[in-house]
């Protein structure tokens, strides 16, 4: 008999009825268990009957996260403004000229990369 008609009333290939063969994992098997922990250790389990929006955090939760992407432009800004800062301040002390000014300037950036990797 093809996969069509059997599908058509209803029946599988071993018989069993097709609620048994869902592909959903069986509650109490091992598989559960994994599918439970496969949602990551920093994703609540959704609440039934509240759909999307139970998984996904609260305003509270968000707040204490930053996004990637602006914490690297906010550390992309402050090196330029050390660099630019520290060039200025080079040159206002007396540096010979603006090649030992930039000289310093890439010292203080070096220090300042340094720091901010080991914040993180």
């Amino acid at each position: 008999m093809s996969r069509r008609k059997r599908r058509d009333r209803g029946e599988s290939r071993e018989g069993s009825p097709p609620e048994a063969q869902s592909g959903a994992p069986r509650e109490g098997s091992p598989l559960a268990a994994e599918s439970k922990l496969s949602r990551g250790p920093n994703r609540p389990a959704a609440k039934p009957g509240l759909g999307r929006e139970a998984a996904r955090p609260s305003d509270a939760e968000r707040a204490g996260r930053r996004r990637p992407g602006r914490v690297l432009l906010g550390d992309v800004v402050l090196l330029v403004v050390l660099v630019v800062l520290v060039t200025g301040i080079a040159e206002l002390a007396g540096a010979a000229n603006l090649g030992v000014s930039l000289g310093i300037a890439q010292v203080a950036f070096v220090i300042a990369v340094l720091l901010l990797m080991l914040r993180r």
